[in-house]
């Protein structure tokens, strides 16, 4: 079975007083974050040639009120729920990536690898393995919208329906068309995406839609990244 999701993170052009979170809120539901290519179709029909069968999950970003109280732990993306994924990850950049991102995305990776829960290593991708691609794309954002779409990421997971087991193909990317993109912040909101970490209403989470500068994972992070590789 093949469970894809893709997120974004987002920023404000200013801050958005309460009378204008609605609209803000409708913004972000209109944003399309994920977009499955022809090749990508083209491999799921190969799939279900094989016996297996694809699911799409995607979720919009969503902008957190004022009375939003705090989950416990963050959400898990659904591509990797009931999954169990190894917690040992390789990753590499797509050719041509600027020294600026692979910088912020390194020091992303740190932060990651001293939880102790997940392991991030260099090396290339295999059919067998989880393995992160980091790379860029560049999108600009319509004069009409209030927020500026900074980046995407998230799973791509193939895995059995007999055993659960699963490999995770995943990606994490700055949107290059906005130089504030290029930052640990949005690096560390990513690669949750690509590690199973969905949106969050609490402010705390780098997992918040909305980029708040953190450079440090939350404890409802971290909780919900032991959640997901606890049984690996």
């Amino acid at each position: 079975m093949i469970a894809l999701a893709g997120f974004g993170i987002y920023s404000q052009r200013s801050p958005l007083p309460a009378t204008t979170q609605a609209a803000a809120q409708a913004t972000l539901h209109d944003a399309t974050v994920w977009t499955v290519s022809a090749a990508l179709h083209t491999a799921n029909s190969a799939a279900t040639k094989l016996g297996l069968c694809t699911q799409q999950a995607t979720e919009k970003s969503v902008v957190a009120s004022s009375t939003t109280k705090p989950t416990a732990t963050t959400p898990i993306e659904t591509a990797v729920k009931h999954v169990t994924l190894s917690p040992h990850y390789t990753y590499s950049f797509e050719t041509g990536t600027p020294a600026s991102v692979r910088a912020a995305f390194a020091k992303a990776v740190a932060v990651y690898n001293q939880t102790g829960v997940v392991s991030l290593k260099p090396g290339t991708s295999n059919v067998f393995s989880n393995h992160i691609t980091f790379g860029t794309y560049a999108k600009p954002t319509p004069d009409t919208s209030s927020t500026i779409e900074l980046g995407e990421g998230g799973p791509s997971v193939v895995y059995s329906r007999l055993t659960h087991h699963g490999v995770n193909h995943a990606k994490a990317e700055f949107n290059t068309a906005y130089q504030l993109a290029v930052k640990e912040s949005v690096a560390l909101h990513e690669i949750g995406h690509a590690l199973g970490l969905a949106h969050s209403s609490d402010r705390a989470s780098v997992m918040y839609p909305m980029d708040q500068g953190r450079i440090a994972l939350s404890p409802a992070d971290i909780q919900t990244l032991k959640q997901i590789y606890a049984h690996a």
